[in-house]
């Protein structure tokens, strides 16, 4: 994001995939798509072992000007 711009979400789609109980989960989250208002990301969620336990989609529309003030 640059100064002066906000976003706003269009979509969110979690799929939980194990069970997660008393442990350490590490998540790291990427663009797949960036355009100039519609930004596709994607998130996985990971176990101490390894496994992956949850996988998130997500689409972003950025605000500029007068649509980011106030947000």
């Amino acid at each position: 994001m640059q100064p002066g711009e906000t976003f706003t979400s269009i979509d969110i789609r979690a799929a939980f995939l194990r069970p997660v109980w008393a442990d350490t989960l590490t998540a790291s989250a990427w663009s797949t798509h960036r355009g100039r208002t519609i930004t596709h990301y994607s998130c996985e969620v990971v176990r101490a072992d390894g496994k992956v336990a949850a996988a998130v989609t997500s689409t972003v529309m950025t605000l500029r000007g007068d649509a980011a003030r106030g947000r």
